[in-house]
Formats: structure tokens, C-alpha cells, sequence
């Protein structure tokens, strides 16, 4: 349930951002996002040692990410960097350890590939980005990023949880 909020948490910080963008911006958008990467990270690593997955290992870096966006913008950004990191490191290394849960993972890892890449390509300077409308059109880039983004947290939510069955005794 904490995913699901997060996760719509994250839509709704994404329109504040992106839409009226007021100055608190930052504190609506990046905890979430914080808060998910985190929660991520934190199950795929209770799955690996065998733990119970504790609230407190995602909800203090969700908590620690108001402070950071209401402080500094760039302090929040490169903790979700971190958190990042950590989610995709934890997540793959759960995913070549349990093949039950490898193809929704790789699935996940492949559209936030392709999402951040198209983001990254489009944006000022990059190759895709067409800021003259030279090409007659104009690459969405982020949006793409934001919409495979969702996919892939919207594929990886059924491992969420999952543990594997414990070995049978003959």
C-alpha cells in the first residue's frame, strides 16, 4: 500500500512541478520520488538477506527528503541519485538471484532505460532536442521519461514483497 501511495504521491508532485511550479515545488515532488526509490532499494535488499523489510528503511529517507528539498534542491536531487543507484543495483542484483522475479525486473530496468534515455536526448544541447523546431516537431522527451518511468514502476509492483518459499524438509 505505501508503494501505491508513494507512487501516486509522485504524480502529484510531478504536476505541481511541472505545472503551476510554485516555489515549494521541491517538497512536493522529490520526497515521494525519494521515498519510492528508497522503499524499492529497501525490499529488494530484505529479500536478499533473508530480512523482514522495516518501515523505518524507506520512510526516513522520505522524511530526510522534505528536509533536503526544502533546504537544497541540489542535496535532494543527489539523494535521489543515490537512492537511484541503490533501487537499480539492489533490484538486479534480487532479479539474477531469483528468477522468479527477473523478467518483471528486467522489464522495469529496460523502460527506465529507454525513458531516460529519450529524456536525456531531447533536453537543451543534446542531439534530439530541437529547440528552433528545425525538425517540425518537438521530441517530448520527459514526458516519454515520465510515462515509462510510471510503466516501469507500474510492471516492477507485483515483486514488491515477494519472498522466495521456504525450502522443504524431507
Amino acid at each position: 500500500m505505501a508503494f501505491g501511495v508513494l507512487v501516486a504521491l509522485i504524480g502529484v508532485g510531478s504536476v505541481v512541478q511541472h505545472g503551476p511550479s510554485p516555489s515549494w515545488n521541491p517538497v512536493a515532488h522529490d520526497p515521494p520520488l525519494l521515498g519510492t526509490l528508497a522503499l524499492v532499494a529497501a525490499d529488494a535488499v530484505a529479500d536478499l538477506t533473508g530480512r523482514r523489510l522495516r518501515t523505518w528503511w524507506w520512510l526516513a529517507p522520505t522524511l530526510l527528503g522534505v528536509v533536503l528539498a526544502a533546504v537544497s534542491v541540489p542535496a535532494s536531487t543527489a539523494a535521489q541519485v543515490v537512492a537511484a543507484g541503490a533501487a537499480v543495483a539492489a533490484s538486479a542484483a534480487r532479479a539474477w538471484r531469483r528468477p522468479a522475479v527477473r523478467r518483471r525486473t528486467v522489464a522495469a530496468l529496460v523502460l527506465l532505460a529507454v525513458g531516460g534515455t529519450a529524456g536525456t536526448l531531447t533536453r537543451p544541447g543534446w542531439p534530439l532536442c530541437d529547440a528552433d523546431g528545425a525538425l517540425g516537431v518537438t521530441l517530448p522527451g520527459h514526458a516519454v521519461w515520465h510515462v515509462l518511468a510510471a510503466t516501469a514502476l507500474w510492471v516492477l509492483a507485483p515483486t514488491l514483497g515477494t519472498r522466495p518459499a521456504p525450502a522443504r524438509s524431507s
